[in-house]
């Protein structure tokens, strides 16, 4: 049997009306607890003008002093408690039982669709957020576009990534995308801007700039490290890291305090044939994602 969709205009209904905040509570029975996270986030992005009324059944005075069950805003009416506001404007409804509060908590919850990665990017260039207008501006200078799905060479798939890595480390990040184009450009391999490889690349670079710095200096060649991987496509990159990691040894995820997978996969392409006195473990390689390296990385390059 189908539920049939829950429809507010079906009941009565009132927008704008001034509430006690005092007055409201979540019905734990359906309703979800307040995630710190989440509330932190709302808290320090605050703007009246985006707030939308928080949605309420009033339950009659019977119920007590806390009287209007939240179907939508928790965290919202708590954000302007902790900022001092007692009273707010509402969306309420009436007459409600606590089956349809659930019905229409499930709907509202269920059906809001989230931004994804490259719509929000878009909005924040159209808003003139200045580190999404330098990310876009250093895609451009590489010629490359973003989609969901990599379906051409200079697609990119993981612009969450390279916006948290620019953040960090926006000079590397640029190298990241020089080594890029040096290696993989001609022609343009399919699958260059995906996750594993600007993982891995970023990965490398960090750690070959770590042990440049150290007494091991001399032991590096930047210049054998880009022939091997000359040698290699993206595509073959992507493959063995996938079986590296379903292996459970290695992780693709920045801040595990290990290199990524691929950073192994390119070691063993460096290290073929190389004598073993001058050869990188990868147990020795310094891991760029492990205590403050973002300001190491920094200092580095700063030094360059």
């Amino acid at each position: 049997m189908i539920e049939r969709e829950f429809n507010i205009r079906d009941y009565e209904y009132l927008a704008g009306y001034p509430i006690q905040i005092n007055k409201t509570f979540m019905d734990e029975s359906y309703g979800r607890p307040l995630r710190p996270s989440h509330l932190k986030r709302i808290t320090a992005n605050w703007n009246w003008n985006l707030l939308e009324q928080p949605l309420l059944s009033d339950r009659k005075p019977q119920f007590g002093f806390e009287r209007y069950a939240i179907i939508d805003g928790n965290h919202r009416l708590k954000a302007l408690t902790e900022q001092g506001v007692t009273e707010t404007y509402c969306r309420v409804l009436f007459d409600l039982t606590i089956k349809e509060e659930a019905m229409l908590f499930r709907q509202i919850n269920t059906l809001r669709v989230r931004p994804t990665a490259p719509e929000l990017f878009k909005v924040d260039i159209r808003r003139g957020d200045k580190d999404a207008l330098a990310t876009k501006k250093l895609l451009d200078k590489y010629g490359v576009t973003i989609g969901p799905n990599v379906t051409s060479g200079n697609q990119l798939n993981c612009i969450k990534l390279v916006r948290t890595l620019y953040k960090r480390t926006p000079q590397l990040l640029e190298d990241v995308f020089e080594t890029l184009e040096d290696v993989w450009a001609t022609p343009l391999y399919l699958g260059t801007y995906t996750t594993t490889v600007i993982t891995g690349v970023y990965s490398l670079l960090a750690g070959v700039m770590m042990l440049q710095s150290s007494k091991k200096k001399s032991i590096f060649d930047t210049d054998r490290m880009l022939e091997k991987l000359k040698q290699h496509t993206p595509s073959e990159l992507l493959i063995r890291t996938k079986g590296i990691t379903l292996g459970g040894l290695y992780s693709n995820k920045l801040g595990t305090g290990v290199n990524p997978a691929s950073v192994q996969i390119m070691l063993e392409w460096y290290n073929k044939n190389l004598p073993t006195g001058k050869r990188i473990e990868v147990g020795a390689f310094p891991t760029a994602f492990s205590g403050d390296w973002a300001s190491r990385i920094k200092e580095l390059l700063e030094d360059a």
